[in-house]
């Protein structure tokens, strides 16, 4: 099911974007007031959505690391126990 998710978004990618622009502009403009109480927390939806295209991450292989203690622990080690110092 991901695969199939992942394939569709990848098809129709300049279609997404171009709606979520266009839907972008349409909500920003009447509610402008939200969009400026949201504008601290922009910066993690874009790190979520960019940093994987940039490493070049395959979304099928994201289940398979969630779902690995192994590797989720040894990220989590590398992280916040060996990378701080």
């Amino acid at each position: 099911m991901l695969l199939k998710f992942s394939q569709f978004i990848r098809k129709y990618l300049p279609i997404h974007v171009s709606l979520s622009i266009v839907s972008g502009l349409m909500t920003g403009k009447p509610f402008s007031e939200t969009v400026r109480s949201l504008k601290p927390y922009v910066p993690i939806p874009l790190f979520l959505m960019l940093y994987p295209m940039m490493i070049n991450v395959k979304i099928e292989k994201i289940k398979y690391a969630l779902t690995n203690s192994k590797i989720m622990a040894s990220a989590v080690l590398m992280n916040f126990v060996v990378s701080p110092f």
